[in-house]
């Protein structure tokens, strides 16, 4: 069975039903993405399988386990970190209280080589590690929101949007990383807007419209549909 097993998700907000009985699964070691407009569904899929959206019917299975009942902080338990679309940190708390909030649940004596390994994969943070998150820039905001996820050990890492509003050479510094961390052995699921960056470095690739998934394929097959490459990719 694959790492996660996504089947039949139906899930919203109020009379709103955002995602309409979408499947999909993630295979450990995978980065896979989903891709799609403004409204299609994409953040609703994320925040349902990390448990902020309570599903309205369908499975959630993760490592062989139902979650989608499961609270949030039991999902985060189990081996589940979502950096939210926005970053969502922590503007009054230092970058060092930030990261460590990500490990809150945490108990083990990993927790300080954890956060070398952070400072590894973002050395600007290292550099700011007394200064309030809120006064960062925010390319270094998402750094710090993609670290404090990372503290939490997640088998799978779930990322909503992280290139939202950043500079051509941050979107490629923040692409490369999560590149290095699945090297290093996290399973990703990727929400991303920017379908070309997203597609080349998917293992594999979900097209959602509307709620639904439309196409699913390897990120190099869906870069290289016509239909995907007219919608998301700017080409006539």
């Amino acid at each position: 069975m694959a790492l996660l097993e996504v089947s039949g998700l139906v899930a919203g907000y109020g009379a709103i039903t955002a995602v309409k009985g979408i499947n999909l699964r993630v295979e450990r070691g995978e980065i896979v993405t989903l891709i799609g407009s403004n409204g299609a569904g994409k953040s609703t899929a994320l925040r349902a399988i990390s448990g902020i959206v309570r599903p309205r019917s369908g499975q959630i299975t993760f490592q062989d386990a139902r979650i989608e009942r499961l609270a949030p902080h039991q999902i985060v338990s189990r081996g589940v970190s979502q950096v939210p679309e926005g970053r969502g940190i922590f503007h009054r708390l230092s970058v060092r209280e930030n990261l460590l909030m990500g490990a809150y649940q945490r108990r083990d004596a990993e927790i300080e080589p954890d956060l070398e390994r952070v400072y590894d994969l973002f050395p600007r943070l290292k550099e700011r590690l007394g200064q309030p998150g809120g006064t960062l820039s925010g390319g270094e905001q998402q750094m710090l929101a993609i670290g404090r996820a990372l503290m939490a050990r997640p088998t799978l890492l779930l990322l909503d949007e992280p290139s939202m509003g950043l500079s051509p050479l941050l979107v490629e510094t923040i692409f490369s990383t999560i590149t290095s961390i699945r090297e290093q052995g996290s399973t990703i699921l990727l929400v991303e807007q920017n379908a070309l960056m997203a597609l080349e470095i998917a293992d594999r690739a979900y097209v959602l419209e509307s709620g639904a998934i439309t196409l699913e394929g390897t990120g190099a097959e869906l870069g290289r549909d016509d239909s995907v490459r007219r919608a998301y990719l700017g080409e006539e």
